[in-house]
């Protein structure tokens, strides 16, 4: 699930600056795939360049800024390669600048890709604040989700 919400901030960011392509802002087409038909991650550019307008398979080099489509780039770039969530974390901070997002979206689509082995350090998972919003909202949140997703 989480995949197809990192792609559906590609999806967005692709549409931040184009006003003229506003008629076609929809996920219509974005919603007809789940998870388990959206192929390796090494398509994944080529995947969203079906959907988005833009380079997507081109790698990120440099530090991010702040424009959206930027963070998914660089996130897209990251993930390609990796196959440990732990070092598409390392991966996603090398880059410098907004890697907040960066990680968020490639940690999203990494979460969710049979060829990245989840192995998160748990001092990360353990060292979530866990208020009422905290880590074991999200993670029941993130259950919740995960069962919306039916395969066919």
């Amino acid at each position: 699930m989480l995949l197809e919400l990192a792609i559906g901030d590609a999806y967005g960011a692709g549409f931040e600056y184009a006003t003229e392509m506003s008629a076609h802002n929809d996920l219509s087409q974005y919603l007809q795939h789940p998870r388990h038909r959206l192929g390796p991650k090494r398509e994944l550019g080529k995947f969203l360049e079906g959907y988005v307008s833009g380079d997507w398979s081109k790698p990120w080099q440099g530090k991010v800024k702040s424009k959206g489509w930027m963070s998914v780039s660089a996130a897209i770039t990251a993930v390609i390669p990796n196959h440990s969530m732990s070092q598409l974390l390392q991966d996603c901070i090398a880059f410098t600048g907004d890697v907040d997002t960066v990680a968020a979206i490639a940690l999203a689509a990494g979460s969710c890709s049979e060829e990245i082995s989840q192995d998160i350090p748990d001092h990360l998972i353990t060292g979530l604040e866990n208020g009422s919003y905290g880590r074991d909202y999200l993670i029941q949140l993130d259950k919740q989700l995960m069962s919306l997703v039916t395969d066919k």
